[in-house]
């Protein structure tokens, strides 16, 4: 089960498992992540990773979403958003499940990008098909 933490500084919800404390610390993630596709399914995060991980509404800018065989990926577009979400409050062992389903280093490059959660600017990872630029 999900509660939701409202932050009226950054008009920002973030959503997390019943017994998981929120705070603005948890924004603060160094290893916070936006995603775009079947990641940003809270229960496909728990088959993948094992558990559930707390989530805000977020959003890149210069990226569009595009078919490329079997699914889609990022490419670089002047003027574009893509909306996702940042997961937040990563362990290790969460990153490591990440990067194993984006195929990390064989198809996927894990970066840095500037995103947007509510009103608030921080950088987070996300993932991008290997060689664009």
């Amino acid at each position: 089960m999900f509660r939701v933490t409202w932050f009226e500084e950054y008009l920002l919800d973030v959503v997390h498992p019943e017994r998981r404390r929120i705070t603005r610390h948890t924004l603060e993630d160094p290893k916070a992540t936006f995603v775009w596709g079947k990641l940003m399914s809270p229960h496909f995060i728990k088959k993948l990773l094992g558990h559930s991980l707390p989530f805000c509404p977020a959003e890149i800018q210069g990226y569009a979403r595009v078919p490329f065989g079997d699914f889609y990926a990022l490419k670089k577009k002047k003027g574009a958003t893509t909306q996702g979400v940042v997961l937040l409050g990563l362990a290790d062992r969460d990153v490591a499940g990440l990067n194993k389903y984006e195929q990390i280093p064989h198809v996927m490059e894990r970066r840095r990008i500037r995103v947007s959660m509510g009103t608030l600017k921080r950088k987070a990872f996300f993932y991008i098909k290997k060689g664009t630029p």
